[in-house]
């Protein structure tokens, strides 16, 4: 049973995915609330932050209080289209915290003004830049969303290239499958409260621009992945990216990869975003902290 802040956050997004559904330039939109919703979120006191360019790519550089043991690459969501430093700066805050890391943020190109492969180039970039200056074995890398679906092309990127792999892997209701034939776009439908099977049409069509959909650094979810780091999958029953994660899932055990698996009943998509309001949220950071922790002592 999902709480009350749950229920009455679901209400207040439904009508902004309405909004988002007339608008005029839903892109512009879509860009702008979700910095606009980040905005509301506090951030801590202690946090530092630093503009960078990792080999040429626009990141910055979080630290809470003092240098940590490990660092996370975080990769954000926004179904290639939209996402910033700002709207995800809160919760990589939170991740930060829990994983006891600093944090690098990618601030990928953006479709449809950079589509495929921008963002898996930019990515790429930004881990190699990370990885002269810090053990890839204390590396979290971490996305949710498109953001996941581009950390899962990341690795098996990573192993084509036959460079080292990060310590862990986190993934927030990975995009894998931008075909948009999963199951879950029909069963689950209006019970998301943030995607719809249009929107996330329309921006994979915007991102993979002249290369079919089913390319395996677009859909990483539709080809046999390699071994994986140690990785933790969370993702919501009310999300239609549901069958994502549970194909993602199934791809990992057979690759070998150790696994942590974590279907939240009645959560929507990536409510760990909501970490000042969502008590589900706390929870569901907590456990990957407690993940971390037990993969990279």
């Amino acid at each position: 049973m999902v709480s009350i802040q749950h229920r009455l956050l679901s209400l207040y997004l439904l009508l902004l995915k309405r909004k988002q559904s007339t608008a005029k330039n839903p892109i512009a939109l879509r860009r702008k609330l979700i910095n606009d919703v980040a905005r509301r979120f506090k951030l801590p006191t202690t946090l530092q932050t630093e503009r960078i360019s990792a080999h040429g790519v626009a990141c910055e550089w979080l630290t809470l209080d003092q240098p940590k043991p490990r660092v996370l690459m975080y990769l954000h969501g926004g179904a290639y289209v939209a996402g910033s430093l700002q709207s995800h700066r809160h919760l990589v805050c939170a991740l930060s915290d829990a994983c006891q890391a600093d944090a690098l943020v990618v601030d990928y190109r953006l479709a449809p003004e950079h589509p495929f492969p921008a963002a898996i180039d930019d990515a790429m970039s930004a881990y190699l830049w990370l990885i002269k200056r810090h053990d890839p074995e204390r590396v979290i890398l971490a996305g949710d969303s498109a953001g996941g679906g581009l950390a899962v092309a990341l690795i098996s990127k990573l192993h084509e290239d036959k460079v080292r792999l990060p310590g862990a892997v986190v993934l927030l209701a990975p995009w894998v499958d931008l075909t948009g034939t999963s199951p879950t776009i029909q069963s689950v439908g209006r019970k998301d409260v943030i995607l719809s099977a249009q929107m996330l049409a329309s921006s994979a069509k915007m991102y993979s621009h002249t290369y079919p959909l089913d390319q395996p650094f677009i859909s990483p979810g539709l080809v046999d992945l390699p071994y994986f780091p140690p990785t933790l999958i969370q993702v919501g029953t009310k999300d239609l990216l549901l069958h994502d994660s549970r194909l993602l899932a199934n791809k990992l055990r057979a690759s070998g990869t150790t696994l942590t698996f974590a279907e939240w009943r009645g959560c929507m998509h990536v409510w760990h975003f909501f970490t000042d309001f969502l008590p589900e949220s706390k929870r569901a950071i907590k456990e990957i902290g407690a993940f971390i922790d037990r993969v990279l002592k």
